[in-house]
């Protein structure tokens, strides 16, 4: 009895993970035949208790046994079956009791946000533990948990395995309290990082959800990543910034893409070795350069515009702040591309009232203006100069205007430096000498900035 009732839960469980994953077609006949398997374990338990109960009590009273030693044996031998079918039981009535009573499965499920059927992954995760444990020793399994399970599945070629381990690591890695170690977990491990940035180029049918979910876990690791270690990462970062051809729009989904992949780029900016691959990879600065154009015709929602452009902005102007000598030629790359400054004009003008990208735009003049070609480029660009003096002419003076007012004359203290041209553009706007002075007096002095420009200004005349 005892071997019977192990065989059917070996059964049992080998036909549950067979059923649930790979024959769903047959879903109503396989549950009925997993009732059936769970209805004769608990039968032959039943059985072994009751036939091992029966025993003891008839050889208690009976006097056949030849010696004390048989009768000593053949009480062990019932006791243990006695024990071995009450603790089976009393296992089932507890995981009963945990899974259907507490709905552990779909607490976990839940907690990490695996979706509707996270109850499945989370079943699969069990399954698999169960099996590590009935093929070999109790310790093979002591560390295995679902970020290790997922990381197995991660490296396999099943599409279906590959969409559970990327919905798994994507709940632990926004769980706030698992973020971290996942994080650390995951990056020690360059053959994860090197599928998961693998993934982000999938471009078959079907395939967005899964690259939109990896593209998540990414980002939240890029920051701590060198991308020198991983073959090709630039490129499959660069397989996310799609621009749809002309009279065509951005799908949603395209859309989320193209703001994950500028903020995995944002993160691993911080890096300047980091930074130094942006130019190595062909067409990378233009297509970022891009998504600051002004009312793009591809994305016609405002809001998703803005997001984009944002996103842009903040990336640029991460760049442009890096330090050293890739910091120099990073600068006059992106001032050598020819809407460079047309886009952050158009910003400038029509985002006047839209505080957080217009510092966006003159801090990353004032970056690009180290370069002396860049500076010459951004002052001969129509508006820029006119816009960055209507700030000191026009604002009233409040909080935040008196903020801009800094950023806007470091910009145009570091453009009059050493070029002619620029003077000459700023003392050409009719009145501006006169309304500098006004604003320079010691009534309305409010940035020493302004009297840097004014003086280069002077110099140069």
């Amino acid at each position: 009895m005892i071997i019977f009732m192990m065989g059917t839960g070996v059964f049992n469980h080998i036909h549950q993970l067979d059923s649930r994953f790979f024959f769903q077609a047959a879903k109503v006949i396989s549950s009925r035949i997993g009732r059936i398997l769970t209805i004769l374990q608990f039968a032959f338990a039943s059985i072994c208790i009751t036939f091992s109960v029966m025993r003891l009590v008839e050889n208690i009273s009976s006097e056949d046994l030849c010696t004390t030693n048989m009768k000593v044996a053949v009480y062990i031998f019932y006791a243990m079956a006695l024990v071995h079918g009450v603790l089976f039981l009393l296992k089932k009535a507890y995981w009963f009791w945990r899974v259907s009573y507490h709905k552990i499965i779909q607490e976990v499920s839940r907690e990490f946000g695996f979706g509707v059927s996270g109850v499945l992954l989370v079943q699969r995760f069990f399954y698999d533990t169960h099996w590590k444990l009935s093929k070999g020793s109790v310790f093979n399994a002591l560390d295995f948990d679902l970020i290790t399970f997922s990381q197995g599945l991660l490296i396999s070629n099943s599409h279906k395995d590959q969409l559970i381990a990327i919905r798994i690591l994507n709940g632990f890695i926004s769980h706030e309290k698992y973020s971290a170690e996942t994080c650390r977990r995951l990056e020690t491990s360059i053959e994860t990082i090197g599928r998961l940035f693998k993934m982000l180029t999938w471009k078959y049918q079907g395939d967005n959800t899964i690259r939109l979910l990896v593209a998540k876990i990414v980002e939240r690791l890029a920051s701590d990543l060198l991308v020198d270690e991983i073959p090709g990462a630039m490129d499959c970062i660069h397989s996310l910034l799609t621009v749809p051809e002309k009279s065509q729009e951005f799908t949603d989904i395209e859309l989320k893409l193209n703001l994950l992949g500028l903020k995995i780029l944002r993160n691993l900016s911080g890096n300047p070795k980091n930074c130094w691959k942006f130019m190595e990879t062909r067409g990378l600065l233009s297509v970022i350069v891009r998504y600051s154009k002004y009312k793009n015709d591809c994305i016609p929602q405002p809001r998703a515009q803005f997001k984009i452009i944002k996103q842009s902005l903040m990336l640029l102007a991460t760049i442009t702040r890096t330090e050293g000598k890739t910091g120099k030629v990073l600068r006059r790359s992106i001032s050598e591309i020819p809407f460079t400054t047309s886009n952050l004009r158009d910003i400038l003008i029509s985002e006047y009232n839209n505080p957080k990208l217009f510092k966006l735009v003159v801090e990353t003049l004032t970056d690009l203006s180290m370069d002396m070609d860049a500076r010459k480029k951004i002052g001969s660009t129509s508006g820029i100069i006119k816009v960055l003096l209507s700030i000191f002419f026009q604002l009233s003076r409040t909080s935040y205007e008196c903020e801009l007012i800094v950023k806007g004359g470091g910009l145009l203290a570091i453009l009059v430096l050493q070029s002619k041209r620029n003077c000459s553009e700023i003392l050409n706007v009719e009145g501006v000498v006169e309304m500098l002075i006004k604003i320079l007096s010691p009534e309305k002095f409010i940035n020493h900035l302004l009297g840097v420009s004014c003086w280069k200004i002077g110099r140069k005349r």
